[in-house]
C-alpha cells in the first residue's frame, strides 16, 4: 500500500509540473 501511495504522490507531482510547464511556455513563447 505504501508503494501505491508513493506512486500516487509522484504522479500528482509530475502532473502539476507538466501543467506548470505548459502555462510557463504559453506565457513566455508569445513574448520571445
Amino acid at each position: 500500500a505504501e508503494t501505491l501511495k508513493t506512486w500516487t504522490v509522484a504522479t500528482i507531482l509530475i502532473g502539476l509540473v507538466g501543467l506548470l510547464s505548459t502555462l510557463v511556455f504559453s506565457t513566455v513563447l508569445p513574448l520571445a
